[in-house]
């Protein structure tokens, strides 16, 4: 349970460049940040509506300590959703190749939609779209990266025999919606999210691998 009492969790910070600062002041701005960060993290997934000044709250430090951090609450989403996306990136390096690795991919997404809760409506919200981003917005770069690795995978998967020829990257997106969609009945609970996000995945793979060389049966097992 995190506590909301402010200090907390975060450190007195000091204000102006960390630059020749001494040691110790950096490690205060680093905690700071951090503690910031993942306050953000936690009432974002809860809900889309978080005003700023909660997360100063929920982090144990004062607004002016947020602020030279985030100057807004655009820089704070933003940060929140690079620290996400870069752990799903490392993530994802992991995983195995071929039509294996284009499964494993698309379960480790839908588990990331799952656990960051309502944070996708808060990107989206920010980025004022429902639609397709715009090119250059925070939301079409993340989405570019995500088609990077989803990438070779679907390729090798194609070659393969293992999926349709006219599975196109822009399916994936179209599945990870698909997604998003079956979590708005999920309820909070965690593992509820987590066994819809996998239950929408194995039927997007039922109907794509029974058009390829594999089982797409073994999907819904």
């Amino acid at each position: 349970m995190t506590s909301n009492v402010a200090g907390s969790r975060g450190a007195p910070d000091v204000p102006g460049s960390v630059a020749g600062s001494s040691p110790g002041v950096r490690s205060d701005v680093q905690r700071n940040r951090e503690a910031l960060l993942e306050a953000a993290r936690e009432l974002f997934a809860a809900r889309s509506d978080v005003p700023i000044y909660e997360v100063a709250r929920r982090a144990g430090v004062g607004q002016a300590t947020l602020y030279r951090h985030f100057p807004d609450r655009r820089a704070l989403v933003a940060a929140v959703a690079e620290e996400t996306f870069a752990a799903f990136e490392h993530e994802a390096r992991t995983l195995p190749t071929g039509a294996d690795g284009l499964r494993a991919v698309l379960f480790l997404a839908a588990a990331s939609i799952a656990r960051s809760g309502a944070f996708t409506e808060v990107l989206m919200s920010e980025e004022k779209t429902r639609g397709r981003p715009a090119p250059g917005s925070l939301l079409h770069n993340l989405v570019e990266r995500l088609l990077t690795i989803i990438g070779g995978p679907l390729e090798q998967a194609r070659s393969a025999g293992a999926i349709s020829e006219d599975f196109q990257q822009d399916d994936v997106i179209l599945v990870l919606a698909m997604v998003k969609g079956a979590l708005e009945s999920a309820g909070p609970d965690p593992l509820e999210r987590s066994a819809v996000a996998e239950r929408a995945v194995r039927l997007a793979l039922y109907g794509l691998f029974t058009r390829g060389g594999t089982d797409g049966k073994s999907e819904l097992t």
